[in-house]
């Protein structure tokens, strides 16, 4: 008998070893200052973060394992005042934090590896980096039984990112908008998923600043219930140009164009006055837009070759896109039709285009009657005109 008395202390000894600890409640409030992340990364399975109302201006980075049953729950105190991260005083990897790494900037709260985090009823905003590509919440490293609800995410270089191909993630009850980057030389985006397993549901997602609302390259991604409005996404257009007629008429091409695609696609269209170019820094920030512009017009005339700086910006510009594709159109002026292979700049674009791996199209502006030209018969006549270029380009979609 002694003996089975024994054995069941033992077991007994056992069994209440293997229980998990309470679960423990830490609250979190402004006063904490900026090493309140300590709070927040300490966090166990089954323990619940409180976040009182304020502005938080600190990165955050989760490592620990929750599960499924068990759950690292991070929530506001009060959800309908909901505590706001904002890193736009500086760039996210210059924010306090406890993670040190190279890429800490990429998110301003990141889930790496950590499973099992419940996060509700947060504001993020202002997450930018150096590179233009950080996200207000990064997953990756595998993490698992992430859930996202009722959070906003606002103005930072993407809304989210993450999904390595183990990964998967859940967003609920959420507002993405006002998420991209202009000066980025990659697209930006209210929500980049690019990878794992991946679902959205009952989300307003909107109002993308550079590119997509939602782009997904996830294994399995499933999208229900969810209202999706006014992304910037387009075909990006760069018209450079030499002088205010050469641009107007390229602009014209483009105004054909996008009559001709739309309502299926609308144009973004950015221009530069070649003259501009010499500036080191409108040449890098020009070189960028070209980089990831679907349609490059260079409008100059066809008499002289093109200027130093500008075979400088289009050298940069075959770097940057690296054999990504897309159409070259070459606009001449001051020259004829028949002699316009013949001009300095033609082979050179041409050979630039290839080059780049785009597809090359080229005619000539011949002068017309400025009283004819400015007319509104002649306008709207100009708006319905299909040139050879036009349905060239068109023949590419």
């Amino acid at each position: 008998m002694n003996a089975l008395i024994a054995c069941a202390v033992v077991g007994l000894t056992l069994l209440f070893s293997m229980r998990p600890s309470a679960a423990s409640v830490i609250n979190l409030g402004p006063a904490d200052g900026t090493t309140g992340y300590t709070k927040i990364e300490a966090a166990r399975a089954g323990d619940e973060v409180v976040i009182a109302p304020g502005t938080y201006a600190f990165r955050v980075h989760l490592t620990a394992k929750g599960s499924a049953a068990n759950p690292i729950y991070i929530r506001a105190q009060d959800p309908s005042n909901k505590p706001v991260w904002d890193l736009s005083a500086t760039l996210v990897e210059n924010a306090p934090g406890s993670y040190g790494a190279g890429d800490r900037g990429r998110g301003g709260w990141q889930v790496d590896g950590g499973t099992g985090y419940h996060i509700s009823c947060l504001v993020f905003t202002g997450c930018h980096t150096a590179s233009a590509n950080s996200a207000a919440i990064r997953y990756y490293n595998g993490a698992t039984n992430l859930l996202l609800r009722d959070c906003v995410f606002r103005n930072n270089d993407n809304g989210i990112t993450g999904g390595t191909q183990n990964s998967e993630a859940t967003v609920e009850f959420c507002e993405f908008a006002t998420n991209g980057n202009l000066s980025a030389s990659s697209p930006t985006h209210n929500m980049y998923i690019y990878g794992g397993a991946f679902t959205l549901r009952y989300c307003y997602v909107h109002d993308s600043l550079q590119a997509q609302n939602f782009h997904v390259r996830a294994q399995n991604a499933v999208l229900e219930y969810n209202w999706f409005a006014r992304a910037a996404s387009g075909l990006e257009v760069l018209i450079a140009y030499d002088d205010l007629d050469a641009g107007m008429h390229a602009k014209d091409l483009c105004d054909r164009l996008g009559q001709q695609l739309n309502p299926v696609c609308k144009l973004n269209i950015r221009l530069w006055r070649l003259s501009m170019l010499k500036i080191p820094e409108v040449m890098q920030t020009a070189a960028r837009e070209a980089a990831r512009a679907a349609l490059i017009i260079v409008a100059a005339s066809g008499k002289e070759n093109l200027p130093s700086p500008v075979k400088t910006w289009m050298g940069m510009v075959i770097g940057a896109k690296n054999g990504a594709g897309g159409a070259l159109v070459a606009q001449f002026h001051g020259v004829a039709r028949t002699v316009k292979k013949l001009t300095p700049a033609y082979a050179y674009l041409k050979r630039i285009a290839r080059g780049a791996g785009m597809d090359f199209f080229s005619e000539v502006i011949e002068p017309v009657d400025d009283g004819i030209a400015c007319s509104i018969a002649a306008i709207q006549k100009r708006a319905c005109t299909r040139t050879a270029v036009l349905d060239a380009i068109l023949q590419q979609r």
